[in-house]
């Protein structure tokens, strides 16, 4: 553990030596299947193989008076994305005035709009302590990989796939990011006092994006379905033909 990370009290005065403190059990299991068969000229093949990993951090130099959101210890697994959270827009004047204010760029919150944060634990500000455990840690909990291909005579064609799933990436597009007229898609459907039912911010010079006090507050993409969320990469490795010559 980095000397900053450990729990060591601001009067020390000096950042504490990194040290080796912590438990973690982690467990999982590999699975491998493979087909080959020969049609006398004509070969084919494939595989298949799964990978689950899991970890649970049993111990963390946590400190005492942490709730139990705020600490490592007991949140599975290591890396776990932790965010703010958001209970819809600020619709009207009324709800801005009456929203707990923020520690940090609160003016980004004007005018009506914005997100309407949630103050988790209740200490009347918004601020790092205020973000709670969300979806997965990147690193993904199930990895899948399958290949295929065949041979006839000197040409032969293989394909393959590979995805995973359990995990979350953080995707921050920056609207009008180092002052360009840039706004992604993702903003299309903006909120307007017509649409307060709408999936993003009313995107503005102050608002360039979904960091707000170093936390992500929306647009995590949790990598939890194979059949929806999963993002396959496919890749012709090996084509030949005897004979064959490509000229520039």
């Amino acid at each position: 553990m980095r000397g900053g990370g450990r729990s060591i009290p601001d009067f020390f005065g000096a950042t504490p030596a990194p040290a080796n403190v912590g438990q973690v059990n982690s467990g999982g299991y590999e699975l491998e299947l493979k087909f080959n068969k020969r049609f006398r000229e004509l070969y084919l093949w494939s595989s298949f193989a799964l990978t689950h990993a899991k970890n649970e951090i049993k111990f963390a130099d946590d400190p005492v008076l942490f709730p139990d959101y705020q600490k490592k210890q007991g949140f599975p697994p290591i890396g776990q994305i932790k965010t703010q959270l958001n209970t819809g827009f600020y619709n009207n004047w009324d709800e801005v005035y009456a929203s707990v204010p923020t520690e940090t760029n609160d003016l980004a919150m004007l005018p009506p709009g914005y997100y309407d944060l949630l103050d988790f634990n209740a200490d009347g500000v918004i601020n790092s302590f205020d973000a709670v455990p969300y979806g997965y840690s990147e690193v993904p909990q199930n990895s899948f990989n399958s290949s295929l291909g065949f041979e006839y005579k000197n040409f032969s064609v293989m394909a393959q796939l590979y995805g995973v799933t359990n995990a979350s990436r953080v995707v921050p597009l920056m609207n009008f990011a180092a002052n360009t007229n840039v706004v992604f898609d993702h903003v299309r459907d903006y909120w307007s006092k017509e649409n307060q039912n709408a999936t993003s911010f009313c995107p503005d010079g102050r608002r360039g994006g979904e960091r707000i006090l170093g936390g992500i507050i929306i647009y995590m993409m949790p990598l939890i379905s194979v059949l929806k969320q999963l993002n396959w990469l496919i890749f012709l490795t090996e084509m030949k033909i005897d004979g064959l010559k490509i000229r520039e």
